[in-house]
């Protein structure tokens, strides 16, 4: 077979059977792989995990976003404000790649190989398989809005502004006139 244990080949594996010897193996083998560290942050770990897995993620995905608005996230959720606007400021001179897209044409390309028409396998693809950045991008919003309000409510109307530009800006980077899916839009 053509991807073997491929970091993509193992990862569709775990994704279509559930079998975490898959994502233990990719990890294990692979664990400089961007793709391998976003689908370990898709999982349920530990706070100090998921700061390691996204340490690993802004090495190994030094232009992309991404990595950034998960780390301010994280950093809003531990009350750590001023770290999670660093993060944010860091990701503003980024692009935002999607892992999710890059997870999509490998299994595509998974189930190409295994005898599906293209039809039948893009299909596959669009099994409704959610889109965790898009829905932890709508929880960094909402904490950013949180923020604002609280600048509002201390009067601080300089630094709410700056916040809606930031959230404007990550709404242009996240709105893909290429995606055939309306909730990048939204």
């Amino acid at each position: 077979l053509k991807t073997k244990r491929s970091p993509e080949s193992l990862l569709n594996a775990f994704a279509e059977t559930g079998d975490t010897n898959f994502l233990a193996e990719a990890v294990k083998n692979h664990s400089d792989n961007s793709l391998v560290q976003w689908t370990m942050l898709n999982q349920e770990i530990s706070p100090e995990e998921r700061a390691q897995w996204l340490e690993k993620l802004k090495v190994s995905s030094p232009d992309n976003a991404l990595p950034n608005y998960l780390s301010a996230l994280e950093d809003f959720k531990a009350g750590k404000t001023d770290q999670a606007l660093a993060e944010i400021n860091s990701a503003s001179k980024k692009k935002v790649s999607s892992y999710e897209q890059e997870r999509g044409v490998s299994r595509e390309e998974m189930y190409l190989l295994s005898g599906f028409s293209p039809l039948e396998a893009k299909e596959k693809c669009d099994d409704g398989g959610g889109f965790p950045d898009l829905m932890r991008m709508k929880q960094l919003s909402q904490q950013i809005s949180e923020l604002q309000q609280r600048y509002k409510a201390a009067g601080d109307n300089d630094s709410n502004q700056e916040l809606a530009a930031v959230e404007i800006e990550i709404g242009r980077k996240y709105s893909d006139p290429n995606t055939p899916y309306l909730i990048n839009d939204l």
